[in-house]
């Protein structure tokens, strides 16, 4: 299987996503050349995940489930952090505002 850097999978998630992500492991982002990581592939169907998930629960059941030993803070347009009561719709809308 071929294994990615944490630059190769964040800039995946943004194209697939239309949001961009931080990866952070025990707390501290991580350095964007850490290798072994797999590819993005979730296994939803569709172009993106649903808008009116949360930013708590896309973390919690789509990236921390392909990636269990890492976390991620999912950045709003102006690369605030976003809150994990956002709808990925509003932090996707910062995007087309920015």
């Amino acid at each position: 299987m071929t294994k990615f850097t944490i630059a190769s999978v964040t800039g995946s998630i943004g194209k697939k996503e239309k949001f961009d992500i931080q990866i952070t492991k025990n707390g501290s982002v991580s350095d964007v050349r850490t290798f072994g990581l797999q590819n993005y592939s979730p296994d939803y169907a569709g172009s993106l995940a649903s808008g009116s998930l949360t930013v708590g629960e896309w973390v919690k059941s789509i990236f921390q489930r392909l990636y269990p030993s890492y976390s991620c803070n999912v950045l709003a347009g102006d690369g605030i952090v976003a809150s994990a009561d956002d709808t990925l719709r509003s932090v996707r809308s910062t995007y087309e505002a920015a």
